[in-house]
């Protein structure tokens, strides 16, 4: 389609450089052959590997046999026919011809229902959707789920955290403690005057509270 994206933003928009897209491309062509390395003999001979026309490649089998005969051979022992059992019956012509049809279903529905269709971005069609068409557009509401569940309670939690814990607690006790060393150091500058006659005074009085008390 064409490009939606602004003037500004369209400068910046480029071709992959070599260092990304030829691995890419390396992956690409092993893929096309990498399925066929360990193909079972069932596939090789149905309609998979053309009736048998293309090559038995149970290399990575083969490879691996010195490694694990032994084990193959504990399994027999200890399991008998259940070492060859296969959870799902094996069937490997069948699935794979499944998963085939299965998929050349899907292209021809796309084609049939959406191919002649133009696409239009929802923000620019006048038709709004419903039903499912709707849970689509917004993408199964998952940034909705995501937010109401997990970004606004950290969000909470986070001013808190920061109005209640932070703000009044902890910098409320700190300041408390600022606030009662400055008031016990403003008391204690009231008997600091530097007069002689005021030390001489607080002296005595201290003196004939100590001797009352003695005497009491």
């Amino acid at each position: 389609g064409e490009n939606r994206t602004g003037a500004e933003e369209s400068k910046a928009l480029h071709e992959a450089p070599p260092v990304m897209w030829i691995p890419l491309a390396v992956l690409a062509v092993l893929s096309i052959f990498g399925g066929w390395i360990n193909v079972p003999e069932e596939l090789q001979a149905s309609w998979v590997g053309l009736f048998g026309v293309l090559p038995a490649s149970e290399w990575l089998h083969h490879w691996l046999e010195p490694i694990t005969a032994q084990a193959h051979h504990i399994q027999e022992v200890n399991l008998g026919e259940l070492s060859h059992y296969s959870p799902f019956g094996g069937g490997e012509v069948l699935w794979a011809t499944i998963s085939t049809v299965a998929a050349g279903i899907v292209v021809l529905a796309s084609i049939r229902f959406v191919g002649g269709q133009k696409v239009v971005p929802v923000a620019q069609d006048e038709k709004k959707p419903t039903g499912f068409a709707k849970v689509l557009a917004n993408k199964y509401y998952v940034d909705e789920f995501y937010d109401r569940f997990v970004v606004q309670p950290i969000v909470g939690a986070s001013r808190f955290c920061w109005k209640i814990i932070d703000a009044r607690i902890i910098d409320g006790a700190v300041n408390l403690v600022g606030m009662l060393s400055k008031g016990v150091g403003w008391g204690v500058s009231m008997f600091q005057t530097g007069t002689i006659n005021t030390y001489a005074f607080i002296l005595t009085v201290g003196v004939l509270a100590i001797l009352g008390v003695t005497l009491l």
